[in-house]
């Protein structure tokens, strides 16, 4: 296994090659703000920043910038991007990291989805890591590695509703975009190795999610030979330990492995080079020769980058700032005559050679951090254990990094031979300005000089993978900040941050006047913070998660689980909590957070209206998602099938240029409050007003059913929310998806008006058949949709018919005109086809409400349509039913309560004032019961 020249010796990871394919092997290599380990590229924003941004067409273009480096470099796979963590514990080192752009499945989906396009145009990403991997604690040591115990790692237990709709949410729209490798976890899932997982590899990644592409473990944690390769897992890195030296062949040979499993493993792993990897050996060069085993030592110097690349850069690292706090429009900074600068993360690292202090000073990141802030080393013994192991679970890293700016994370950061820090772009500020600048950038509590007009104090939060962050803030980073803001009224706070990074402490100093979260800019970090704080561009940052005002808001998952006393050697780690993490923890328990989620401020203000929201009934009227054989990556193609449209107007009010970042939360029923399901970023300029428009897939408006494993829309009231943040939703709505119906409202409308909606538009209505099929679904609405029959019948009428309470409404048109319900034998098939019960039971009792509610439209074309009555078949429902749905302690609404709620002043309703609504009611029962409608049923009968 591995290359046997010496040029591939820089790749983090190696493959061997099959020279009579033409296949030369892969080169595996960090890609989490750039290429890892080589000079001649560019360090790019992290993940975090770009979610920061909340800009889907700059997290495309860094990902294909990233990925043309790779492939100059002679990379054909790039370890990256990252998912997993997503961000369970706000101090999980990796957790709530720089690695992954959000906490919230859906903003990371989207980004990680447009990010994986655009690296895969030069390069085979690798999506990491799957799953549950949520805190570096107790994280495993491989077995053939020394280490200060043989614990098991974590595991990670998580049920099957939550692994769905949070976990494994933006693993699907990665693998949508085609992403061709996946990484598998460090931690156990649910007491299983996630790298020799069943249920997660072969259940949930390549049969569910349709995964075609190969998985790979992360270094060194393959656990065995044959259960790894019968569970999923199709490469082992570094090296394989138990497939090397004859051992797979011989696990084949015996029969352990089948030969059809091997052709998978070959036939996933070379697939994705042949569509994609091998456009990096195009100029005949091998994988890695871009790659040295060693920066100081002699090796020729491969420039990667373009100078294209550079506006990306510039601008992804701009609108990844957060702009929090702004009083009396403190910024944006207009020439001032004097500047103070202060805290030790204004300037660069103070050297960048090699083999300082016992390791490489060039790698950033966790590496650029080396002391305490209290003056302890921080040295090369503790970085042994950085990649590929673990730290003893009391060991805990540097809570901030003093040896310059933050600019990327700890762990695999791209190593860069230059960048912009902050008070070297304030200098040719400076310089252009003639504003004269001061700074002290080490004393802990520094003098301040008074004739400051401005006092800029700069910290960080570092964090990495291989330990868990401690706190969320520290006392020495709040001192410099409490001691400058005594002494300058106009004090401006900027955090380089990993993630969380709490304020409270100094927050609320009336001295301070702007507070900026910089996130992790990449190396145009000074030049993209003078661009914003001298109002070149507006902030348009709006936060990827919660600060909270106290580290108790968090809950629970606050903290990393450690080995307790009743498993010290098979550590648990269980999520309770559900899909409440972050912002619907926070709404769910009614805590009010510093920033919410989705918060940020501009120099400008925006204005909301003219909310509008669109449902298509055809595609919300089946239960379950349609054609569920028909599998692409990511899951049923169905999902992905858009069902509704929401619509709303934004005004730029202000007299600034601005970015706004409008964010729609939906309420689904049975669910959170809120869950983010689109967002839309737009440049307005003053006075202009910008359409901003977030449709709706069947994915986004379902959650996951675990009895009937599928995911199903909810019957019942979806909350609309747009807004600038979770908290701050200025526009409201809602609509309703029934058993047989769609009503939904987006303004102040009537009752009727609600149901006249449900035609599938929120306006423009036309012809008398909406208006009667609103007045119909008025009927159904109250009088109780998903209770619609109640057949309880004796056994000699049971198989003739039908017991009427009420009937629900649909449109008609759902099911094509030669539909008809024929014998019981054919009850599941046809269920199963439309998808409105499980195939492996009878038919449910959904299935009874919706094909009997094709009944009242059809039946209202019929008489007020003729050229629909094509539509109107003979239906035998004799022997549909065999067991009645309960519905204890439910009372139905007659006709004419429902009718009373309509309000018959309406003009739009003239049409309906003559219609005798019971004798119709009467029609409609006898059409669905294939009897006269005067036929009575017995109190027996019931």
């Amino acid at each position: 296994m591995g290359f046997t020249n010496a040029e591939f010796n820089g790749c983090n990871g190696k493959s061997g090659g099959v020279p009579r394919l033409g296949f030369p092997g892969y080169c595996l290599n960090n890609a989490e703000n750039g290429v890892g380990g080589a000079e001649g590229v560019n360090a790019y924003p992290a993940a975090l920043h770009v979610g920061a941004s909340w800009n889907r067409e700059l997290a495309y273009a860094r990902g294909m910038h990233m990925g043309r480096e790779f492939r100059r470099k002679g990379v054909n796979m790039a370890l990256g991007p990252s998912i997993g963590p997503l961000g369970r514990s706000p101090k999980g080192g990796r957790c709530r990291n720089w690695e992954a752009p959000s906490n919230d499945p859906y903003l990371t989906g989207m980004l990680i989805h447009d990010t994986t396009a655009g690296m895969q145009k030069y390069v085979i990403a690798n999506i990491k890591h799957i799953v549950g991997n949520e805190q570096e604690a107790s994280r495993k040591y491989p077995r053939f590695l020394p280490a200060p115990n043989h614990n098991a790692s974590i595991s990670s237990n998580i049920d099957d509703k939550t692994m769905h709709e949070l976990y494994l949410w933006p693993f699907m729209d990665a693998l949508r975009a085609g992403g061709a490798s996946v990484m598998c976890s460090y931690n156990r899932v649910n007491n299983s190795d996630a790298c020799q997982n069943s249920k997660v590899l072969n259940g949930l990644l390549k049969q569910e999610l349709g995964f075609q592409g190969f998985v790979v473990s992360d270094w060194f944690m393959q656990q065995s030979g044959v259960a790894s390769a019968l569970a999923g897992l199709d490469m082992v890195m570094p090296i394989a330990p138990y497939w090397a030296d004859g051992n797979l062949t011989q696990m084949v040979n015996n029969g352990s492995v089948s030969m059809t499993r091997l052709n998978d493993m070959v036939t996933r792993i070379l697939a994705p080079w042949y569509k994609i990897g091998s456009q990096s050996e195009e100029d005949g060069r091998p994988p890695g020769h871009g790659i040295p085993a060693s920066l100081v030592q002699p090796h020729e110097f491969v420039d990667a980058r373009s100078p294209d690349s550079k506006p990306v850069i510039l601008q992804s690292a701009i609108e990844g700032h957060v702009l929090v706090k702004n009083v009396n429009k403190a910024l944006p900074l207009r020439k001032p005559k004097f500047i103070s600068i202060f805290g030790y993360d204004a300037a660069g690292q103070f050297m960048n050679t090699a083999e300082a202090a016992g390791f490489n000073l060039w790698k950033m990141g966790m590496r650029n951090a080396l002391q305490f802030q209290n003056g302890t080393t921080f040295t090369a013994a503790a970085l042994d254990l950085l990649f590929g192991s673990s730290l003893e679970q009391t060991t805990t890293g540097p809570e901030i990094a003093l040896n310059g700016t933050l600019f990327t994370g700890g762990g695999s950061g791209a190593v860069v031979g230059s960048i912009d820090a902050p008070l070297d772009a304030f200098k040719r500020q400076a310089y252009d300005d003639g504003t004269y600048l001061a700074w002290d950038i080490q004393t802990p509590n520094p003098t301040v000089n008074a004739g400051s007009e401005a006092c800029l104090v700069f910290i960080n939060a570092l964090g990495s993978e291989s330990w868990d962050r401690r706190n969320l803030s520290d006392a020495y980073s709040d001192g410099i900040i409490t001691s400058v803001a005594s002494q300058c009224n106009n004090t401006m706070v900027v955090i380089h941050s990993v993630g969380v990074r709490l304020v409270d402490e100094w927050f609320d100093h009336p001295n301070i006047t702007a507070v900026i979260l910089g996130h992790l800019p990449g190396q145009d970090s000074g030049r993209a913070l003078v661009e914003l704080m001298y109002g070149r561009q507006s902030f348009s940052g709006r936060l990827p998660y919660t600060v909270a005002k106290q580290e108790a808001d968090y809950g629970h998952v606050l903290d990393p689980v450690q080995p307790s006393d009743k498993t010290p050697y098979y550590p648990q780690v269980n999520f309770t909590e559900g899909v409440y993490i972050d912002y619907k923890h926070f709404i769910k328990e009614g805590i009010e957070p510093r920033f919410a989620f989705g918060y940020g401020l501009t120099y400008t203000d925006f204005e909301y209206s003219n909310l509008q929201i669109d449902v298509d009934a055809n595609a919300t009227s089946l239960r379950l998602p349609p054609n569920p054989e028909h599998i692409l990556q990511g899951g049923i193609d169905s999902l992905w099938d858009e069902v509704a449209r929401v619509r709303c107007t934004i005004e730029n009010i202000g007299d600034v240029a601005a970015k706004e970042v409008a964010q729609l939360y939906i309420g689904i029923p049975g669910g959170p409050e809120k869950v983010l399901r689109g967002f839309e970023k737009q440049l307005l300029v003053p006075g202009e007003r910008g359409v901003f428009e977030f449709g709706l897939t069947r994915r986004d408006l379902s959650t996951w059913n675990v009895m009937e494993q599928s995911w199903e829309l909810q019957r019942g009231d979806y909350g609309v929310f747009v807004g600038k943040s979770v908290l701050d939703v200025p526009l409201t709505g809602r609509f309703e998806i029934g058993d047989v119906t769609q009503c939904y409202l987006a303004s102040n409308r009537t009752l009727g008006e609600d149901a006249f909606a449900s035609q599938g538009t929120t306006q423009n209505f036309q012809g008398q058949q909406g208006y009667l099929g609103g007045a119909i679904s008025i009927v159904a609405w109250c009088r109780g949709v998903g209770r619609a029959l109640l057949p309880a019948r004796q056994a000699r009428r049971r198989q003739r018919k039908a017991y009427r309470h009420s009937v629900p409404t649909t449109q008609f048109h759902l099911f094509p005109s030669n539909f008809a319900y024929r014998t019981r034998t054919t009850a599941n098939k046809l269920a199963y086809d439309y998808q409105l019960c499980p195939p492996a039971s009878s038919p449910s009792d959904q299935s009874h409400f919706d094909i009997l509610s094709l009944v009242p439209h059809a039946l209202l074309a019929k008489h007020h349509q003729p050229i629909m009555s094509d539509y109107v078949n003979e239906f035998d429902l004799t022997d549909f039913m065999d067991t009645p749905p309960t519905s204890p302690g439910f009372e139905q609404p007659t006709t004419s309560e429902c009718l009373d709620q309509i309000d018959w002043e309406n003009p739009n309703y003239k049409d309906l004032a003559s219609v005798d609504w019971n004798a119709l009611h009467e029609e409609i029962i006898g059409v669905v019961l294939g009897e006269p409608a005067d036929e009575q049923l017995q109190p027996d009968d019931r």
